[in-house]
């Protein structure tokens, strides 16, 4: 009889294929001028809100961003026309409502107080990243700051802004000064009307002792 054929060796299983790897996610890094309009979209939003019902939890809000933003991006251009815009509107405003004897134009905020405390905690954020930045901007810089030291020392709340934005905003001013003498004159100029006002608006008769007690904050 013949020889039986050998049973055959059962088929293998196919080798399992490695998934190919997925593509690793790129991280998202926004361009120069994204970040710039986010940045000073959120300036914006700050000062425009200040004086709302709701405004100050926003700009509060804004402002925190804003100095998270600057954190990552410390070089961002800062469009500073907005602000100044901002700071003349406080100004008129803190004005009027001195000049109104009935006290009803500071109702709601409508004083500009409001409007000067998000100006100076947005002023603040940026010169902690931008120290440069208030000496190309110093006469904008008046406009905020003289309606606060002439109308709203009263203000407990304005005076601790007050300080703690001239603590850094002095010590910034100094140090690019010593730095980039061609900026010495202006920020002498700056400092000594700042001296006088501040000896105005705290009742001081000596604009030198005002003047000296700025220059050790």
């Amino acid at each position: 009889a013949p020889a039986s054929a050998p049973a055959s060796a059962p088929a293998s299983a196919p080798a399992a294929v490695a998934p190919a790897s997925a593509p690793a996610e790129e991280e998202f890094r926004p361009s120069a001028a994204i970040v710039e309009v986010l940045v000073n979209f959120l300036i914006r939003v700050a000062l425009m809100a200040a004086e709302g019902r709701d405004g100050p939890e926003l700009s509060e809000r804004c402002v925190s961003l804003l100095a998270s933003g600057l954190s990552l991006w410390p070089e961002v251009a800062i469009k500073y026309a907005f602000l100044d815009k901002q700071f003349q509107e406080a100004s008129r405003s803190s004005a009027n409502a001195a000049a109104a004897k009935d006290g009803a134009a500071s109702a709601g905020g409508a004083d500009g107080s409001n409007l000067l405390l998000t100006g100076l905690a947005v002023l603040h954020a940026i010169i902690k990243r931008q120290p440069a930045f208030l000496v190309r901007h110093l006469k904008s810089l008046h406009a905020l700051l003289a309606p606060a030291l002439e109308h709203h020392l009263e203000s407990q709340k304005m005076v601790s802004a007050l300080e703690a934005f001239l603590k850094d905003a002095l010590q910034n001013l100094g140090r690019v000064a010593r730095q980039a003498p061609q900026t010495q004159g202006d920020v002498a100029s700056f400092m000594h009307w700042l001296a006088e006002a501040c000896a105005l608006g705290l009742g001081t008769k000596d604009p030198a002792a005002a003047a000296a007690a700025a220059a050790a904050a």
